[in-house]
């Protein structure tokens, strides 16, 4: 995190980046180690990523007030890109890679 943030009010995106990237090692570090005793914590935890996603959704367009066509498909290249390569790679279902549809979803 940076030393001096410009923005010092709650939930600013320094702050809720910084979450997301411990939430990002917690869940891989989960299905790394199998470590299904903390299932619960991990799906609260989810729930808090996909919230914080929609939350800096609504603060990008509610202050940049950029709602064109080229923003939606830029999101959906980024949300979706990665995960239909994996899944042509791999041979695996969409629903496996369950936060992307749920990412997708909610920002439409």
């Amino acid at each position: 995190m940076k030393e001096n943030p410009k923005d010092t009010s709650v939930l600013n995106r320094d702050q809720t980046e910084e979450w997301k990237g411990w939430m990002q090692f917690l869940f891989l570090m989960y299905h790394y180690f199998e470590a299904k005793e903390i299932y619960n914590s991990i799906r609260v935890f989810i729930s808090c990523y996909v919230w914080m996603t929609g939350f800096g959704n609504f603060s990008f367009f509610y202050i940049k007030r950029d709602f064109g066509f080229v923003r939606f498909w830029q999101m959906m290249w980024r949300l979706n890109f990665l995960v239909f390569w994996l899944i042509m790679v791999h041979g695996n279902t969409f629903i496996l890679y369950y936060i992307n549809p749920l990412h997708t979803f909610y920002f439409l």
